[in-house]
């Protein structure tokens, strides 16, 4: 991701090597967040903020996981016609591995989407 230009909260250049004591001039290729930044002010959000941002992160794991399920029906529709048409085969190993890999993926999203719900439910 390229930014093009500073947001209005990000230090200044001045700013930022007066508080690490670094010129930032030769780190153009180096990402910072602001809490990276020593003495930078941490932002606290609001409670309706964070509770949005919450319910934002909570329907973009919905939708993962949504689509999780359907690319890994696809992709065990793959692995059953490769295993009728090729067993033992290479591409039959991949297939194999991707599905697990799709699966693995696939519980890290739900087990997200629950803590995401939990999260949810002792928010004020």
């Amino acid at each position: 991701m390229v930014i093009t230009q500073r947001p209005d909260w990000w230090p200044s250049r001045a700013a930022a090597q007066a508080i690490t004591g670094q010129n930032t001039r030769h780190q153009k290729n180096r990402t910072t967040t602001p809490s990276a930044v020593a003495g930078a002010p941490v932002y606290a959000l609001s409670s309706d903020m964070d509770r949005s941002i919450l319910l934002n992160h909570l329907a973009m794991a919905e939708r993962h996981i949504t689509n999780g399920e359907q690319h890994i029906r696809r992709q065990r529709q793959h692995v059953l016609s490769l295993q009728r048409g090729h067993p033992g085969s290479k591409t039959l190993k991949q297939a194999l591995a991707m599905l697990d890999t799709m699966e693995r993926k696939q519980r890290d999203h739900i087990a997200e989407r629950d803590r995401l719900r939990q999260k949810l439910d002792g928010h004020p």
